[in-house]
């Protein structure tokens, strides 16, 4: 059952491909018609993440500035397209699946970390990474964006109820990149 959710996950993550670019990224390749095909090209990885109010210790150190390109295209299971905002029931837990690269210097951090703000509060969990995505290549031009993908189950059973908006935040040698991801997220239970 996992192996097919995360078959799933992998095929709806190389169709949906939006987020903070102003570039075209509807001319991305069609998903591989069969599940065997989607396996060859290898699943999302999906680590699991624990939520903290504070910022990982990867990031401390670090000015944090609006920066970067990034997206969350899969929330549990479910294609978001161009939704500004998407529900979550804190008994399903939190699975996403997107994508986040550094286009000033055409660079994808190791480090990657989701963050939900609600008002003064921010909570943070660590992402993992993860490639096979081929049509960020074709989108922005650059061979290494095949990398830029990100996915995590996080556990959100100790956040409060409420909207938050989310960010994906990236390291690299001078900085935390914030990118918002132009979306919100209403928890509810």
């Amino acid at each position: 059952m996992m192996k097919k959710t995360i078959i799933a996950l992998s095929l709806l993550t190389l169709i949906v491909s939006t987020g903070c670019s102003d570039k075209d990224v509807a001319s991305a390749p069609a998903a591989p018609a069969t599940a065997a095909a989607a396996a060859a090209s290898g699943p999302a990885p999906v680590i699991s993440s624990i939520l903290a109010k504070d910022a990982p210790s990867e990031l401390k150190g670090y000015p944090f500035e609006t920066a970067g390109q990034c997206s969350i295209d899969v929330v549990n299971s479910a294609m978001l397209g161009s939704a500004p905002e998407f529900t979550v029931n804190r008994t399903d837990g939190l699975n996403v699946d997107g994508w986040a690269f550094d286009e000033k210097n055409a660079a994808i951090s190791p480090v990657v970390v989701l963050q939900l703000a609600k008002g003064e509060e921010h909570y943070y969990a660590m992402l993992g990474r993860h490639g096979g995505r081929d049509d960020l290549i074709k989108a922005f031009g650059k061979q290494d964006f095949a990398n830029a993908g990100y996915a995590a189950s996080v556990d959100i059973a100790s956040l409060p109820a409420g909207q938050y908006e989310v960010s994906v935040i990236q390291k690299n040698a001078e900085k935390n990149m914030v990118c918002s991801t132009n979306r919100k997220m209403n928890l509810q239970g």
